[in-house]
């Protein structure tokens, strides 16, 4: 078996394996589901409802994290496995149910599915940390969002195809088979499995959550993630409502999402490093109010 702490190149291409499958949900979230509903015949409150509930696992990613610590003992392995198989699944299963007849069975199922993915997420999260050096964190960080990235594009072409050559429910499977698949891989890696002291855990987080600079920041991102909530399903809808775009189409133009990530981060991330963090998110918070407020005027695809 592959150690990881031992084989650098390994480790970086596992942690992009694991963000790959990241990607894929994202696709599924961000384009597939809401298209789906809507040519379902349902409406957008009813959209916006569903996919809210199917992502609450990720507002309460605490709650697995303290799971994984306290069984510490058996390992992160285990739990990535375990997380990949409950999304898969949760995905296939979905494929077999039509939410026009069964929605809450189906909307289950994405819970299911996506709790999974945060189970997985937790567990890939804190074995980066536990293997991870300082002179090696900015390129396992790297791999990750490399990943994400790549399972978002991949996921927004080939999935959208899919969906509209085939069926939707073709889809789901795909996605599901690609999430065995790459979660069959961490297989070849060594484990390593250690005890912590529970109660230094409690003390550290207690103590890290009573600081009030952690409590702002806190309350800041939750605001703060809201408006790219909104526009991450408000976006694929008004392509379908007002542009009369199919799900295929929608795949190639969504591949401008993450590439743009990419770019802002970088250019955005060295500002931060030379002007300061708050007058960087003031500019950057700012030219998202403006150009975001400017759709209204995109009555037509050309404009």
């Amino acid at each position: 078996m592959i150690d990881i702490t031992e084989s650098r190149y390994s480790k970086y291409f596992l942690f992009y394996n694991m963000y790959f499958i990241q990607g894929i949900i994202l696709a599924i979230c961000e384009l597939i589901l809401p298209v789906y509903l809507f040519e379902k015949g349902f409406p957008v409150p009813l959209i916006t409802l569903v996919i809210g509930v199917i992502l609450i696992p990720w507002s309460i990613k605490f709650f697995w994290g303290a799971v994984i610590d306290y069984y510490i003992h058996f390992g992160r392995k285990i739990f990535i496995i375990i997380g990949g198989i409950q999304f898969a699944s949760g995905l296939i299963a979905v494929a077999f149910l039509d939410p026009g007849e069964h929605l809450i069975l189906f909307a289950f199922f994405l819970f299911f599915s996506m709790s999974g993915v945060v189970l997985l997420d937790v567990a890939i999260d804190a074995w980066a940390i536990e293997v991870s050096h300082e002179n090696d964190r900015g390129k396992i960080s790297s791999s990750m969002f490399s990943g994400q990235f790549s399972g978002r594009v991949i996921g927004f072409i080939a999935l959208s195809f899919i969906a509209q050559a085939i069926s939707y429910g073709l889809a789901f499977i795909t996605a599901g088979l690609i999430v065995i698949i790459i979660t069959a891989y961490i297989l070849v890696f060594k484990d390593v499995k250690r005890e912590i002291q529970l109660e230094k855990i409690r003390t550290l987080l207690i103590n890290e959550f009573k600081k009030k600079t952690t409590q702002y920041i806190s309350i800041y991102l939750l605001i703060v993630s809201i408006s790219a909530g909104i526009l991450t399903l408000a976006i694929p809808l008004y392509m379908k409502i007002v542009f009369h775009l199919d799900i295929a189409q929608m795949g190639l133009i969504f591949t401008i999402f993450p590439i743009a990530t990419v770019i802002g981060s970088l250019i955005s991330g060295g500002m931060a490093d030379k002007y300061g963090r708050k007058i960087i998110l003031f500019i950057f918070i700012s030219l998202s109010l403006i150009f975001s407020a400017s759709l209204i005027f995109a009555s037509t695809l050309q404009i």
